[in-house]
Formats: C-alpha cells, sequence, structure tokens
C-alpha cells in the first residue's frame, strides 16, 4: 500500500455520507492532477421497490482531506449491467457520469468543485446502456449506445452543454447499417491523431456469440 494516501494507505467512505442510501457501490474511477473522482450507485428503499441514482465521491490525489459526496436525483430504477462509467473533460471542467435506469442511459456532468452541476443533463433516447464515456479535445462527450435491440454499431456525440452535436451523423448519433443479428455496444475510443471514433460490442445470435467492431469519421 502507498502510506501517502489516505490512512496508512486506505481511505473509507461510510455509507451515511449518502443521506438515506441503504447501499452503495463504487462503479468506475477517473484521475485528475489532482483529485480523484468514483462514481458509485447509491440505492434505497426495499428490494422490491428499489431507487436509487449516480454519486460522485471526490478526493483531493493522496485522500488527505475528507472526501465530498454528491447524489444526482433519484429515479425509480432498473440499473443496466453495461450502464456504469465516468469521464473526465478537459481543462478541470469536472467529470461526466452516465448510467443505465429503465433501459434509458442519462449523462451528468459535474462541476470543477465536484459538488454542482453545471448543466449538463442528458437522457438519451433509446439508449439503455453504454460502456464507456470518452471526451473529445473540444469538450464534446462519446459514448456507444444500444438502440431497442436494433442490430447495428452506434455511438452518439453531445456538445459540452449537453445538447445533441447536429453535425455528427443523423443529429448527433452516427450507426452502422442493420446488421444480421442484434448488437450489444460497449466501448468507444477516440483516435488522438485525428479525432475517428472506433466502437466495438458484441453480436448475440444462437451459436455466434462474436464481436463486431466500427469506425466513424468525426
Amino acid at each position: 500500500l502507498d502510506p501517502a494516501f489516505g490512512t496508512a494507505g486506505w481511505a473509507i467512505v461510510d455509507r451515511s455520507a449518502f443521506s438515506g442510501a441503504t447501499k452503495i457501490e463504487a462503479t468506475g474511477l477517473a484521475l485528475t492532477k489532482d483529485f480523484v473522482d468514483a462514481m458509485v450507485i447509491a440505492s434505497e428503499g426495499p428490494p422490491s421497490d428499489l431507487r436509487g441514482g449516480a454519486a460522485l465521491v471526490r478526493f483531493d490525489s493522496n485522500a488527505s482531506v475528507a472526501p465530498k459526496a454528491t447524489r444526482t436525483d433519484v429515479f425509480g430504477v432498473t440499473f443496466g449491467g453495461l450502464g456504469n462509467a465516468i469521464c473526465e473533460r478537459a481543462n478541470g471542467a469536472g467529470p461526466i457520469l452516465g448510467f443505465s435506469t429503465d433501459g434509458v442511459l442519462r449523462l451528468f456532468a459535474f462541476a470543477s468543485n465536484g459538488v454542482s452541476r453545471d448543466g449538463f443533463d442528458q437522457d438519451t433516447l433509446s439508449a439503455g446502456n453504454t460502456g464507456n464515456i470518452a471526451v473529445d479535445a473540444l469538450g464534446r462527450a462519446i459514448y456507444p449506445v444500444n438502440g431497442a435491440g436494433v442490430p447495428r454499431l452506434a455511438v452518439r456525440r453531445n456538445l459540452p452543454t449537453g445538447a445533441d452535436d447536429k453535425t455528427f451523423g443523423a443529429a448527433g448519433l452516427a450507426q452502422t447499417p442493420a446488421g444480421a443479428a442484434t448488437v450489444v455496444v460497449s466501448v468507444v475510443a477516440l483516435d488522438q491523431r485525428d479525432g475517428r471514433v472506433l466502437v466495438g460490442g458484441h453480436r448475440q445470435v444462437v451459436g455466434d456469440n462474436g464481436l463486431s467492431f466500427a469506425r466513424f469519421w468525426p
């Protein structure tokens, strides 16, 4: 363990930091030169009526002060297994959190202080899950989406304000032609040389559970 981190290498966040939560789970980590940001799913209520939402926990780089914990809105939810992601934005603008609830992907951005939200709130249309989020040099959020069983690879891009980037694909959504099998999109990566977008996922068809990849121009 690194003794410079927290107390003898440990940093603990108690559930009481999330008002009303009966269960908390860390689902993602992102680092800057000054902070450690952890994405958390905070749930409350009985299993028959589980409610919850995403939360951000922020440490300084060595966890030398008590972390800040801030929740987003609370929803009645069924969480998607691939629907939790966090990504830092450029120039210390604060992280974007994405999580899937009831088949809808929701994105939230926090301001540079790691506590207040900065207006980037986006409920994507017909997007079930995302495996990760990337942010390009212009601050645009790019993430893979699943479109209600549509057999294709798709990726969405939002402007720094949270609005769909109408210059990308069709009204902010770029996708491959329909294929022969439902594709569950999992990951996205940006080519730093020219901004091209690579997405990947797996095909869901009996006897052919293969992988699919596609690349889009920016």
